[in-house]
């Protein structure tokens, strides 16, 4: 069976943007209360990072940072796997916001070390081939991008996953020591929809395509409506398992 990103996959619905339903003071008011957290968070600490994938949550905190004019450092981690919709849709976002975007990459002698470990299609086959992909390709590269950070910045919403259902806006990272932030915790889908709409924020275009959610190409797929909103990431797994160790 072919797993790929790119195998066909018949959908009558595909996942689309919900439209928002609230009204325009809440809207604001959670406007509000966003930039008054980013500037909290880039007074109260000397050393921000805010880990970028792309998707529409992060270029809404892109935005924000690059119009308050935040010392916050944006970083991306370039796995080597990444589609090229996200590649040339990077480029485009430094370009529309005038800010750069720092590219972390995986350490290439530990991708030797992979590579003589495991074939890239391996992480189809279990859940152990597809941590170690994880960990040379994302959390080593994280692991150096936060290494001078003294607080970091996702983009994480409680909405987007049962494995993200309990996050809070504040928390604390035991594997780095240092604190994490989740600004748009408690924002919907809707609410993140109508802002990027409000602000004329560049959509990425795999969005576009019926994907909510953004990651490596081999471990990523358009999802239907109605389906969880990572349903399309590692679909092969069960949903308990929808997470790379990032945000662990």
């Amino acid at each position: 069976m072919n797993f790929s990103n790119s195998a066909y996959r018949p959908m009558t619905e595909r996942w689309q943007a919900p439209e928002y339903g609230g009204s325009e003071c809440e809207r604001l008011a959670k406007a509000k209360r966003l930039d008054d957290q980013l500037g909290q968070i880039a007074a109260k600490h000397k050393s921000v990072s805010f880990a970028c994938s792309f998707s529409i949550e992060d270029i809404i905190l892109v935005e924000r940072i690059a119009s308050l004019g935040l010392g916050i450092t944006i970083f991306a981690i370039d796995t080597g796997r990444l589609p090229g919709e996200t590649l040339e849709f990077a480029d485009h976002i430094e370009d529309h916001y005038d800010v750069s975007i720092q590219r972390i990459a995986p350490d290439s002698e530990s991708l030797q070390k992979l590579a003589g470990l495991q074939h890239d299609d391996d992480i189809y086959l279990s859940e152990s081939f597809r941590k170690k992909c994880c960990e040379v390709r994302k959390l080593a590269p994280l692991g150096r991008a936060l290494a001078h950070a003294d607080a970091w910045v996702t983009g994480m919403r409680r909405e987007q996953s049962a494995t993200r259902a309990s996050i809070a806006y504040k928390e604390f990272d035991h594997a780095r020591g240092i604190a994490k932030f989740n600004p748009l915790v408690e924002w919907s889908t809707a609410e993140v929809w109508s802002f990027a709409r409000q602000q004329k924020i560049p959509i990425h275009p795999l969005h576009e395509r019926g994907y909510p959610s953004i990651g490596c190409a081999p471990c990523t797929r358009a999802v239907r409506a109605h389906e969880d909103l990572r349903a399309g990431r590692w679909w092969w797994l069960s949903n308990d398992s929808k997470e790379c160790g990032l945000h662990q």
